[in-house]
């Protein structure tokens, strides 16, 4: 068995699972001000290191940590130099006394590739071959990239990003902007859902990467003018849908793919499935609990490295 810890920006998670899946799954949203739009990464940590021996209770509760054979830990955002943010410290600071106390190995992946994992996880069933594109979509990432599958997770070319704001920013500034709580994209999307005419606002690329500062603009121009907020939610959201269909189309005409797979917290909205939809190749969106953020696809991916 393999326990993954995923520490992100806003959720504390820890799974367990072996060869046959997820055994167990614990996780806790960190908690943000009311009218907040987000943490500052100390208070971020602060909060993960409270939350962890809740976490871990929860996960000795069902799991006998003793027949652990290795952990592994989300220790950056995503596999690329550079890449850094402090509230991974707090899950690599657990991670690897856990391995020590046990006498296991720890082994080290990004947050960007547990979502890709989980996501593969949730509706692997239907992907065949071992390349694939992926999107990851939240308030920390907009990215498209084509996806490998090694023995060892994945290896990927990043083949278009946001250039601006990232979708997950964009929905949450929405959010707060009409009182919801921070993270708002659950809530924006029940708002959206049942709303069939969105106001139009323009989807910008840029190639294949995407302008969202546009979409803000109009989103602040309706909210001004006092239009139906139902309808500037289904507009934002539609907007974000075209915009990264546009992006995958632009892509696939440079060089043709057969499946896309949709993972990150922005792809749990139902609106958004609505929307992104393709006669040219297969989209594939994980459940909504294996898009949020989770410690499912760390651990899976720990599976593969033992």
């Amino acid at each position: 068995m393999i326990l993954g810890i995923d520490t992100s920006c806003y959720t504390t998670s820890a799974a367990v699972c072996d060869k046959s899946g997820i055994l167990c799954d614990a996780r806790k949203v960190l908690e943000v001000p009311a009218g907040g739009r987000g943490l500052r990464q100390s208070e971020a940590l602060f909060q993960h290191i409270k939350n962890l021996p809740l976490i871990m209770k929860k996960v000795g509760e069902s799991i006998d940590l003793k027949q652990l054979d290795g952990v592994i830990v989300s220790r950056t955002p995503r596999p690329a130099d550079g890449s850094y943010m402090p509230v991974f410290t707090a899950g690599c600071a657990v991670a690897e006394s856990v391995a020590a106390a046990l006498k296991v190995p720890v082994y080290y992946t990004s947050h960007q590739e547990g979502h890709i994992m989980a996501a593969l996880y949730s509706c692997g069933r239907e992907v065949k071959d071992n390349e694939f594109v992926s999107v990851h979509i939240s308030g920390g990432t907009t990215e498209i990239l084509r996806t490998v599958r090694t023995e060892k997770g994945f290896d990927f070319e990043i083949c278009a990003r946001s250039l601006d704001l990232h979708a997950g920013q964009l929905i949450d500034r929405l959010g707060v902007s009409l009182g919801m709580k921070f993270p708002c994209g659950s809530e924006l999307d029940s708002l959206a859902f049942n709303e069939q005419d969105g106001l139009k606002m323009p989807v910008t690329l840029k190639g294949a990467d995407i302008h969202f500062s546009g979409a803000e603009s109009y989103m602040k121009k309706y909210l001004e003018e006092g239009r139906p907020k139902e309808k500037i939610a289904r507009g934002l959201i539609e907007a974000i849908g075209k915009s990264l269909v546009r992006s995958l189309d632009y892509i696939y005409n440079e060089k043709p793919f057969e499946t896309v797979i949709m993972g990150g917290g922005v792809s749990a909205s139902r609106t958004l499935r609505q929307t992104v939809k393709s006669d040219k190749y297969k989209i594939l969106f994980a459940d909504a609990r294996h898009s949020t953020d989770n410690a499912c696809g760390t651990a899976l991916i720990g599976e593969f490295l033992r």
